[in-house]
């Protein structure tokens, strides 16, 4: 997961701003174009959680990290005079890979299922602070186990390892 969101994050930080300022597109264009990119992210996560009980996680992680990396190697065709269609598989297959991760499909399914099935209207407002507040936790239980375990690595590497 962590390799699709290097990819994907940047991508979603300096695309509006490229389609913007070099391809010469409005806001509201740039965000539309972008949707290519954002609609799989969203509409992909069930597809992933179904491929999670079905297949082994090694292949649908390998495939959704290779499907982004695909993509965005395919955005080396962008330029000034880019359009929808000419973007269109590079931008897809960079939000399918994000999409049918399983970290995404996890926390869909936890929408899904904590809102009662339907992501709207007012108990919907609760569900993501739910969400959110497991999130963070996970974020801290990583965050330590990174100290940890680095910490583990320093006192097992040998004498002037890193010097």
């Amino acid at each position: 997961m962590a390799a699709i969101v290097v990819v994907l994050v940047p991508l979603l930080v300096y695309l509006p701003s490229y389609l913007i300022s070099v391809v010469g597109l409005s806001p509201g264009q740039a965000g539309v174009w972008l949707l290519m990119l954002t609609a799989p992210t969203v509409f992909l996560p069930s597809v992933g959680s179904g491929l999670a009980r079905r297949v082994s996680s090694v292949p649908l992680v390998a495939g959704s990290v290779a499907a982004t990396g695909l993509g965005a190697l395919l955005l080396v065709t962008i330029g000034p005079d880019s359009s929808p269609p000419g973007l269109l598989v590079s931008l897809l297959l960079t939000g399918a890979g994000f999409g049918l991760s399983t970290g995404i499909a996890v926390v869909g399914a936890l929408l899904a299922a904590l809102s009662g099935g339907t992501l709207a209207g007012p108990g919907y407002t609760t569900t993501p602070h739910t969400v959110c507040l497991l999130l963070g936790g996970f974020a801290a239980a990583a965050t330590l186990g990174v100290i940890v375990l680095s910490r583990r690595a320093v006192r097992a590497a040998p004498a002037g390892y890193g010097a």
